[in-house]
């Protein structure tokens, strides 16, 4: 009786023992769990996937191959250069998928930049086609043209008269508000009277608003006058109509480069 007891006793302490080795045995490897755990992060991130699917799916075959080999048993030497190469591939799979999110980010704020732009740059256009036609500017091939006719000035002299001011007043607000654009003053008469009369009236005119819109704060920098005389008319100088509609000075708005086109 006490031999079967002993056997007995011998035999739960084996059966234990072997438990207990059992249990050893099918331990997770440190490094297989290391390495799953990272991959499991990035994995859960669909963007990782998405944004840099080769080294994700390098990631993914080097974590399947260091399972293998645990699971062959294979030399813990061997396992460890695996799982840290699993790892580092696993990093890079990040770091690529960062930074292809990062591309995508700062391609996104320059469309929305350029987006901005375009949207001032066509409330500036607006704004200054509503200036110009308060000024009643007509287009040319020069370019913009606000005329002020002989009517503005006093007859036969180069004195503005009010209405003449008011738009040179208007005109200088504008180009406060476009420090970018040039003007040049542009003085023209009829035909009637001698030409040297003519030129240094239309020189007189041109200087005149020249003088006005310096007054108003325009630097001189901006603006250039001169007087045509009786070179240009724009109607005929065989009707009094003609006459009036050339004796005139015209101011010619440069382009936003501030270039005024020549003659």
């Amino acid at each position: 009786m006490k031999q079967l007891i002993t056997d007995l006793k011998f035999i739960t302490v084996l059966s234990i023992a072997g438990l207990i080795y059992g249990c050893a045995s099918t331990s997770p490897n440190p490094d297989l769990v290391s390495a799953q755990r990272l991959f499991d992060e990035i994995n859960a991130d669909p963007l990782v996937a998405a944004k840099a699917p080769i080294p994700h799916a390098e990631a993914e075959e080097s974590l399947a191959k260091l399972k293998w080999m645990v699971e062959d048993g294979a030399k813990d030497k061997e396992i460890k250069r695996v799982a840290y190469k699993t790892e580092i591939k696993t990093k890079i799979a990040r770091e690529k998928a960062n930074t292809a999110i990062a591309k995508d980010f700062i391609a996104q704020a320059e469309t929305e930049r350029q987006q901005i732009q375009i949207k001032a740059r066509t409330r500036e256009a607006d704004d200054l086609a509503r200036q110009l036609a308060e000024l009643k500017a007509k287009p040319s091939e020069r370019g913009m043209i606000v005329t002020m006719g002989d009517v503005l000035f006093e007859y036969d002299k180069s004195n503005v008269k009010a209405g003449g001011m008011r738009i040179i007043s208007q005109l200088a607000e504008f180009l406060k508000q476009h420090p970018e654009i040039t003007v040049s003053i542009e003085g023209h008469t009829d035909s009637v009277g001698s030409d040297s009369y003519n030129q240094q009236l239309s020189e007189r005119r041109a200087e005149a608003v020249h003088r006005a819109l310096r007054h108003a704060g325009i630097d001189d920098a901006r603006m250039t006058a001169i007087g045509y005389g009786k070179t240009y008319p724009i109607a005929t100088n065989t009707t009094s109509s003609g006459r009036q509609q050339n004796r005139r000075v015209e101011i010619v708005i440069s382009d936003e480069t501030g270039i005024v086109k020549e003659r």
